[in-house]
């Protein structure tokens, strides 16, 4: 049971990483994605636009610089 739970969690983190990275590539966020993003972080929908939006201004990347 455990290994599923854990499968199930790294399935929700991928589809949030993906969410993200679709809104950082000019992608539109449907309403129903960002509240599963804003129940999966425990914050407001606006602090999940906030955050993107804030993000995409200041070129968040994962790659070192």
């Amino acid at each position: 049971m455990e290994i599923e739970n854990l499968k199930e969690t790294f399935l929700e983190t991928l589809n949030d990483l993906n969410l993200s990275i679709s809104f950082l590539r000019d992608k539109k966020l449907l309403g129903y994605e960002v509240e599963l993003l804003a129940n999966r972080c425990k914050i407001s929908q606006v602090e999940v636009h906030e955050v993107l939006e804030k993000a995409k201004q200041e070129n968040w990347s994962w790659r070192k610089k």
